[in-house]
């Protein structure tokens, strides 16, 4: 079974405003979203969503 997690976000107000993101997806700080990309991939989950592509390709890079 694959399993994906959409979308984990750690925009400020501010980006979210601007990118039109959703408050739902969004846990508040770049530091709180971190923490759970890290929990997702210790978890073994073979996709993470974000709308913050970017930040969360760099950190995957990061990792491997």
């Amino acid at each position: 079974m694959w399993i994906r997690f959409y979308t984990l976000d750690g925009a400020t107000e501010k980006e979210l405003s601007c990118n039109g993101w959703f408050h739902g997806y969004n846990f508040g700080s770049f530091a709180a979203v971190e923490e759970r990309w890290n929990a997702a991939l210790a978890a073994g989950v073979d996709y993470i969503a974000s709308d913050q592509y970017e930040q969360l390709g760099a950190f995957l890079r990061d990792r491997h």
